[in-house]
């Protein structure tokens, strides 16, 4: 706006805003009045013949410069005569220049994160895969290496990532989002956790869905690190582990193959 503010102090309208200025016209010095796009074609004419007899004080003078008419001195300084035409040129093409700063959310960032009561693990995260096939050609390494799952005081690393591509989408049709699946172990005693996303610039929302069945939104300012999110409470260490569990597994199967034959000789001795 610093260029457009610029060239519409020249038509002696003042400071500027977005979507209404006022501005210390003719009509009062004391009144403002409301900049309307007639400003740029139907006073444009009058706004060039100001004189520089307005010389009263004007918000932040210091950025934008008294009005003064065309081809008129004003403390030294001569303005160049500049057409009506150009300066509505100049400005139209400032808004226009402007204009695809507002395009938003072309990224599409959704990411879940999924914790079970034994530790493990589901993080998926989504973006539109056309931009993310662009945006990852700029890196070497993997996926994973632009994901960082910060526990404790030091990083927590997937034990296996995976692309689920979206199916094709129709001529005109938005396609579906490109999903990166890890998954991993987080230790039974983890007390906190920081995300950190270093793709992406759109804000976007971290979902987390907690062992216990609570759900927790965070929306993530772009390439920023999350707030610490708690994972106190949520984990509980197995019963039976690896070797443990295969044990255990095996008197399971030789306990239901005896137990026939203790039922019968039970039988037996009951006679």
């Amino acid at each position: 706006m610093s260029a457009a503010g610029g060239a519409l102090a020249l038509l002696g309208t003042g400071s500027v805003a977005l979507s209404s200025v006022h501005a210390f016209g003719a009509a009062s010095r004391r009144q403002p009045v409301t900049l309307t796009m007639s400003t740029f074609v139907g006073d444009c004419a009058a706004a060039l013949a100001v004189t520089a007899r307005m010389q009263a004080t004007v918000f932040m003078a210091r950025i934008i410069a008294f009005v003064v008419g065309a081809g008129v001195s004003w403390r030294g300084w001569r303005t160049p005569r500049i057409g009506c035409a150009a300066i509505v040129a100049f400005v139209i093409a400032s808004f226009a220049r402007a204009a695809p700063a507002s395009a938003h959310d072309v990224e599409r960032t959704r990411v879940v994160l999924t914790f079970s009561q034994d530790g493990s693990f589901v993080l998926d995260v989504a973006n539109d895969p056309n931009w993310l096939k662009l945006r990852l050609e700029r890196f070497t390494g993997p996926f994973t290496d632009r994901i960082v799952l910060w526990v404790d005081g030091h990083e927590i690393h997937p034990t296996s990532v995976e692309y689920l591509a979206p199916p094709p989408a129709a001529p005109g049709d938005v396609s579906e989002l490109g999903v990166y699946r890890m998954r991993g172990q987080m230790p039974i005693d983890a007390r906190s956790l920081r995300w950190y996303y270093g793709l992406v610039i759109d804000p976007y929302p971290l979902t987390i869905h907690r062992a216990e069945g609570r759900l927790e939104v965070e929306e993530i300012a772009g390439g920023a690190w999350s707030d610490t999110i708690d994972l106190t409470g949520q984990f509980r260490k197995p019963l039976l582990t690896g070797s443990n569990r295969a044990f255990a597994s095996i008197l399971a199967v030789v306990a239901l193959l005896l137990l026939p034959l203790v039922l019968r000789m039970r039988s037996l001795s009951s006679r």
